[in-house]
């Protein structure tokens, strides 16, 4: 079988069953999103190189057969699990533009308050732990490096956009791009393990807002 990659993946990652396809169609949708769901579980709680095919089919409850059907191999279960994280990560980005949208006559500090707790929390949720152990492995998996690659691209293009129209005093000062790529960076090293102590990881956030929201002046 030959692996999707970009739109298709994405595609297949979190098709729904469309009106008229069925009881077995929708069937097969719920039972593919649970080992979807599944996975993203293992691999936080395990790691990448600890999680098989047979873990994951234990982890979502069904049995070998229906996981290699819809996923023959490890390779295909991991593509189609970041077309699915990616799609998440789009909405949660799209969700959080709307948050800010409607506080735009907050004070710049306040608007990048919420938009750093939004991607703070967002990264300490079961998905995106698996995310970021995905981004780990593929430092030495090369085949794994470019498919996060195109996605990542592509999430932090749309990030960088919405950003520039909630938070417009950083596209005035030319700073958007330094100020998202400082923040993520940050975000996800406060995020690996292990982590600092909550006082310590309070404090690096709040000293984080106080950095994004006073560089609004060109270099």
């Amino acid at each position: 079988m030959v692996a999707l990659t970009g739109r298709a993946a994405r595609k297949q990652a979190v098709r729904k069953p469309r009106k008229g396809d069925g009881w077995q169609a929708e069937k097969s949708a719920l039972t593919r999103g649970a080992i979807l769901e599944a996975a993203a579980e293992c691999l936080a709680e395990r790691g990448y190189s600890q999680t098989t095919t047979s873990m994951i089919a234990e982890q979502a409850q069904v049995s070998r057969g229906a996981m290699m059907h819809h996923f023959p191999s490890r390779n295909l279960v991991i593509e189609a699990l970041v077309a699915y994280l990616h799609v998440q990560r789009l909405a949660a980005h799209r969700e959080l533009h709307e948050v800010l949208q409607a506080r735009q006559d907050s004070p710049m500090q306040t608007r990048v308050e919420i938009w750093v707790e939004s991607l703070w929390a967002g990264l300490l949720t079961p998905a995106q732990v698996a995310y970021l152990e995905l981004l780990a492995a593929a430092r030495t998996d090369a085949w794994l490096g470019d498919l996060l690659h195109k996605a990542e691209k592509e999430a932090d293009a749309l990030l960088v956009d919405l950003t520039r129209q909630v938070i417009p005093e950083w596209q005035q000062s030319g700073l958007v791009d330094l100020q998202v790529g400082c923040a993520q960076c940050t975000l996800r090293g406060l995020a690996q393990f292990p982590p600092p102590p909550a006082r310590r990881r309070s404090q690096l956030l709040e000293f984080l807002v106080g950095q994004l929201a006073a560089a609004n002046s060109k270099p």
